[in-house]
C-alpha cells in the first residue's frame, strides 16, 4: 500500500497513517488523534490539527517511529499486507524520560 508523502488520516478509527524510510525499506507508522491530544498537546482531535501537530512534531515522530521498527516492534494489521508500528503516549513518554535522564547527565 503505497502512501502519499503527507500523512493520510483515517477517519473511522480516527488515526494518521505514514510511512518511514528505514533500512529494510519503507515502514507503515500510525499514530491516533488521542495520543496527538496526550503526547503533543493537540486540543482537537480533528484532521487538521492533528496533521498540524504532525508536521510541528515531525522529526520527533519519524525518531520514536524508527526506534520502533529497528527494535521490531511491528504490529499485524488485518486488512493490510504489512506490518506497522503503532505509537502511542507509552512511546512518547519513554522518550521524554529519556531525553530528561540525558540532561541531567549532562548538566552534572
Amino acid at each position: 500500500m503505497p502512501l502519499a508523502t503527507v500523512p493520510l488520516r483515517d477517519t473511522k478509527e480516527s488515526f494518521l497513517w505514514f510511512e518511514i524510510d528505514h533500512k529494510a525499506g519503507r515502514v507503515l507508522c500510525r499514530i491516533d488523534a488521542l495520543c496527538f491530544m496526550n503526547s503533543l498537546g493537540v486540543k482537537s482531535p480533528s484532521g487538521t490539527a492533528c496533521r498540524a501537530a504532525f508536521e510541528a512534531a515531525k522529526p520527533r515522530i519519524h525518531a520514536l517511529a524508527l526506534t520502533q521498527a529497528e527494535a521490531g516492534h511491528l504490529k499485524p494489521h488485518r486488512s493490510k499486507l504489512r506490518r506497522f508500528v503503532w505509537l502511542t503516549d507509552k512511546d512518547f513518554a519513554a522518550r521524554v524520560e529519556a531525553e530528561t535522564t540525558a540532561c541531567a547527565t549532562s548538566t552534572a
